[in-house]
């Protein structure tokens, strides 16, 4: 297996977009659905490739907005935690209903994923609750996340949102992100640039290492 990873945040809450693919098999994967972003299509086109999943972190407007384009587009399915239904299918919940200049957003995945962690193709997720109720990471190999917006470069999620508690939050960074992984893991948040576990125990003012 010989992966690339794209990344592009052209979106309306410059929420990133992850588009991987395995350069042999042309098999291909996206982490959220922010936008309908042309990088990745020209990819997919270019190289020819299979869209087998679309793997959500979370239900948020800015992470689903362009799910259902995807979805129609290439027929790829859409994987999310349980408690992502009420999300999908809630724009009051996803946060959609406040933004006028975009739809009230209500959908589904095709794949609902259950338990604190497990396997899921080629990922490992992560049940990491706080920024909001359905949020899940996923591992990719032995030095990869994406950490969609639980913890970001020296930040963490909102939790001051429907859904949100900044004590879950905490025990999600302190007891899966900071105890279960090696420090030098790369975390690919859903928003800003890349970081990794050892500068965010460091550095982040808002949970370090010694809590």
């Amino acid at each position: 297996m010989s992966l690339k990873i794209m990344q592009d945040n052209n979106s309306p809450a410059s929420t990133n977009t992850y588009l991987i693919w395995d350069e042999d098999t042309k098999d291909a994967w996206i982490i959220d659905a922010s936008s309908k972003t042309k990088p990745f299509i020209d990819k997919i086109e270019e190289e020819g490739l299979k869209i087998k999943y679309l793997m959500l972190t979370h239900g948020h407007w800015d992470h689903i907005l362009s799910l259902d384009f995807w979805r129609e587009k290439y027929g790829v399915k859409v994987v999310a935690h349980k408690n992502s239904k009420d999300y999908l299918e809630d724009s009051r919940i996803n946060m959609s209903f406040k933004y006028s200049d975009i739809p009230d957003i209500s959908t589904h995945a095709d794949i609902y994923l259950e338990g604190e962690e497990g396997n899921f193709d080629i990922f490992e997720y992560y049940y990491t609750p706080g920024h909001s109720y359905d949020h899940l990471m996923y591992k990719l190999g032995n030095k990869l996340i994406f950490s969609g917006d639980l913890i970001f470069r020296e930040s963490i999620g909102r939790t001051d949102i429907y859904g949100a508690k900044f004590e879950d939050l905490k025990s999600s960074i302190l007891n899966i992100v900071y105890s279960k992984f090696d420090d030098e893991t790369i975390l690919l948040p859903g928003h800003g640039g890349s970081t990794t576990i050892k500068h965010e125990k460091q550095n982040n003012p808002w949970i370090r290492e010694e809590e």
